[in-house]
């Protein structure tokens, strides 16, 4: 076979484990490649994919190297970004360089399943008297609908009409009769199934809750949103002014047909802000997420190559699509912990992957976020990033942020008291007492707990066995199945489950399930306490799909009073209406997770509980119960001091070399065994130990190895190892990518 001079390709080939490595080809004479396209290897004994790396001018081993097969597909290719994009990813995360190419393309690499929808039409070819006189002589006789059908075409001076609807508005017989008449012919139009509307709430009471904010906010003209930097960060809770400022930057990009992404962290809010848009611009938007069919997905990927969209939603899928050149990149909820994923057995953070996306291509980044978390504050006041406020008209009269949390009292109940009056509920009688002249008010309640089920952990006061998971070393959750009536044990890890009688397996006492609720237990307890007011419980068990969620939320505004009792879902509306008294009930279990970032998650979630309240109100109150009201959090929660809660944290962490001072990575290691686990934990700890004797490495910290929370998943043992510092993507590159050993690099 011949080839053309100096013309070789270096080829990212789909082989498990060979990383970022690739394999030089030649390209033969007959084949025309270019970078990017997808391509047919030999590779060993066998024949695999490849993606065009590069092409390359000279090879000095052309007697060992192989041809290139073929072109999979001639048009269908990655961008030098994409490439890019693909192989930060895969060395930044130690990940295979062909898997992260794959996410690429629309379906699939086999070019049998990217194809085009067609729609066949039936088109009229002319309209003479000759047809005019043809089609009467059908006139009220049994091929009257041949008469209609040609009726159809002269009265409305259609050219042509969908095949289907002839087939099902005149039948089959006038149907076939038009196929073969002279004065008809049947064509086929390719569709773009990215233009309808996915319609999943009823948005219409959503629409007149934000009407008004939205009507004297917007003119026709596009506004311009101030002062902005590469980086910008724009904090705000309430729905109705995250909705005012994504308006601003979709009239700005179809106004100047310019690309904007707004990334969401789930499929809920996605869809939700997708569907309030869309009637407004139905031409200029897409979506794309896990619930988007194929279909759909492949048509919208070609309309992002083509340039024919100006705004998508969408979760992390949205960054593979095939940009050009984004102009705008919103992070909706940026602190939402649902955007971390995983490649395989790595584990990533995908908004780091969105800010190198927008890096890659120099776009303006905007982090939309309630409450800013620790590291992003410390970006915010060292000028890393910019604090950005639209439609300063609108939102001058507004009380801001600090002022809504001074104008809430804070009220801290410490739960240690109601114990020692032999009080077990998990709501306090001063909570209950409060709750009561709120709802004599016809006032709404908001009680917010982070754990779900009736009660997370659940023991024998007599011999003190605790129930935990067959399967994994952690503490199984009882909760009661409304359909059956029935108590059940649960593991929200592997989802073992066993039925709860009540009594214990070893001294066959009675168990007290009072403490250590969950939404379940409270929303039972106030069941009892409150019958004849509306009680909503919004988390994963009685929401089963993202309409459920929505229509509770108006639910809970229209009925008044009414008591939410929520998890972190039932945050994301910020304000809501009529909300005078909000609660958090158990903070305790939030500041005790094992996690450096517990305290300032706690410390959100409080804040955000503070801001659910309805700031129009003349009184708003918050309630904090805890059996640590000492903890520093919580005195600043008590003091309204987001300033010396930072300083307080912050200083922690440059003493123990905690992120934003350090990064940290952890290494995971599986076995089936306890004692095996730990072994190649130790193992791998001397190694890595010994690489960082040695430059570029000595600046790391390896610390190690750890029991894993949990210990036991799944029936496999995990221990872990921490790497503190700067992580040089070659660092691990000699460890062997197993089922035995996970990496979560964002940790």
């Amino acid at each position: 076979m011949s080839y053309k001079k100096n013309n070789f390709a270096e080829v990212i080939v789909d082989y498990p484990g060979s990383l970022q490595k690739t394999y030089t080809y030649i390209i033969p004479i007959s084949i025309s490649a270019k970078i990017g396209q997808v391509v047919e290897v030999p590779f060993g004994s066998r024949s695999t994919l490849g993606i065009i790396k590069t092409l390359n001018f000279y090879n000095d081993r052309i007697e060992n190297l192989k041809y290139i097969t073929r072109i999979i597909n001639p048009h269908l290719y990655l961008t030098f970004n994409q490439l890019k994009f693909a192989e930060w990813i895969s060395t930044t995360y130690n990940s295979d360089y062909f898997s992260i190419c794959k996410i690429f393309f629309p379906v699939s690499l086999s070019s049998n399943n990217i194809g085009i929808k067609f729609r066949k039409y039936l088109k009229i070819k002319y309209q003479n008297q000759n047809f005019k006189d043809e089609i009467v002589k059908f006139k009220n006789t049994r091929k009257h609908k041949r008469y209609l059908l040609g009726k159809e075409f002269l009265n409305s001076k259609k050219h042509k009409i969908l095949s289907s609807i002839v087939k099902n508005d005149f039948g089959v017989s006038a149907y076939s009769w038009a196929k073969s008449s002279d004065y008809f012919s049947e064509i086929e139009i390719s569709f773009d199934r990215s233009f309808i509307k996915k319609n999943i709430f009823d948005l219409s009471s959503f629409k007149t809750f934000c009407s008004n904010l939205l009507e004297n906010s917007f003119s026709k003209e596009p506004e311009d949103i101030g002062e902005k930097s590469s980086k910008n960060i724009f904090i705000e809770d309430r729905i109705r002014y995250k909705l005012s400022f994504y308006k601003s930057l979709i009239q700005n990009a179809v106004k100047n047909n310019s690309l904007l992404v707004i990334f969401c962290p789930d499929v809920f809010t996605c869809f939700l802000l997708y569907q309030f848009f869309f009637d407004s611009y139905p031409m200029s938007l897409g979506v794309v997420n896990n619930a988007t069919s194929k279909s759909y997905r492949h048509d919208l990927w070609l309309r992002v190559k083509e340039k024919r969209i100006n705004v998508i939603f969408g979760t992390y899928h949205a960054a593979f699509l095939p940009f050009i050149n984004i102009d705008n990149i919103a992070i909706h909820d940026y602190n939402d912990e649902s955007y971390k994923q995983n490649i395989t057995r790595t584990f990533y953070d995908s908004r780091k992957v969105i800010e190198k996306l927008s890096d890659l291509n120099k776009s303006t980044l905007f982090f939309v976020t309630a409450i800013p978390d620790l590291i992003s504050t410390k970006k915010l006041r060292n000028r890393k990033i910019f604090s950005v406020k639209q439609n300063q008209k609108l939102f001058n009269f507004l009380p801001s942020m600090k002022q809504r949390i001074s104008k809430v009292e804070c009220n801290i109940i410490d739960m240690r008291q109601e114990l020692r009056k032999g009080k077990t509920d998990l709501v306090s009688e001063e909570l209950k007492s409060s709750i009561y002249d709120v709802i004599k008010d016809d006032l709404n309640v908001f009680l917010f707990t982070n754990r779900i089920g009736k009660s997370y952990l659940l023991g024998c006061d007599s011999c003190s066995k605790i129930y935990k998971c067959d399967n994994c070393e952690v503490n199984l959750v009882l909760h009661t199945d409304s359909r059956y009536g029935h108590d059940f044990l649960l593991c929200h890890y592997c989802g073992f489950s066993k039925v709860f009688i009540g009594i214990c397996d070893i001294c066959k006492k009675a168990l007290d399930i009072n403490i250590h609720g969950g939404t379940q237990a409270v929303y039972e307890e106030m069941s009892l306490c409150f019958q004849d007011v509306n009680i909503f419980r919004m988390d994963s068990e009685v929401i089963s799909n993202i309409n459920d969620q929505y229509e509770m939320y108006m639910s809970f505004n229209n009925k008044y009073p009414s008591i939410i009792i929520g998890n972190r879902m039932s945050l994301k509306f910020g304000s809501l209406q009529k909300v005078a008294l909000s609660a958090h009930v158990s903070l305790d279990s939030e500041l005790n997770l094992p996690n450096f970032k517990s305290s300032d998650n706690a410390y959100r979630s409080a804040v955000q509980c503070i801001l659910t309240n309805d700031y129009k109100l003349s009184k708003n109150r918050f309630f904090l119960q805890t059996f640590d009201p000492e903890h520093y959090v919580i005195k600043s929660i008590l003091y309204g001091s987001m300033k010396n809660f930072y300083s307080d944290e912050i200083k922690k962490r440059k003493q123990l070399l905690l992120p934003p001072f350090s990064k940290i990575s952890r290494i995971i290691l599986l076995a089936p065994s306890e004692s095996e686990s730990e072994y190649k934990a130790g193992n791998l700890y001397k190694k890595l130990v010994k690489k960082t004797s040695k430059k570029p490495y000595n600046n790391l910290l390896v610390l190690g190895p750890y029991p894993s929370f949990p210990l036991k998943l799944k029936n496999q043992f995990r221990f872990e190892i921490l790497i503190k510092g700067t992580l040089p993507n070659s660092f691990l590159n000699d460890i062997k990518i197993s089922d035995n050993i996970i990496f979560d690099l964002d940790f």
